[in-house]
């Protein structure tokens, strides 16, 4: 699908947060692709808790996911 055909002409009145179609659009241009290619989303992070009333980190966490995103028909 060609980006004009899918953006129905303008991009101002179609990534506008107001309507819900462009909210959408704009939720899954961030997240996702605008095709079915694999996507993979990785998070380095650190796992806290409360010790001795202080927030002191606990473990690493190394996650990652991919997947595809595929449009309902």
């Amino acid at each position: 699908m060609k980006r004009r055909t899918l953006q129905g002409g303008s991009a101002a009145t179609l990534l506008d947060p107001a309507r819900p179609e462009g909210l959408h659009l704009i939720n899954r241009k961030l997240n996702y692709t605008m095709d079915d290619r694999p996507v993979f989303w990785f998070i380095n992070a650190v796992g806290k808790g409360l010790k001795d009333y202080a927030l002191t980190p606990f473990w690493n966490m190394h996650v990652g996911i991919a997947y595809r995103v595929r449009e309902h028909r």
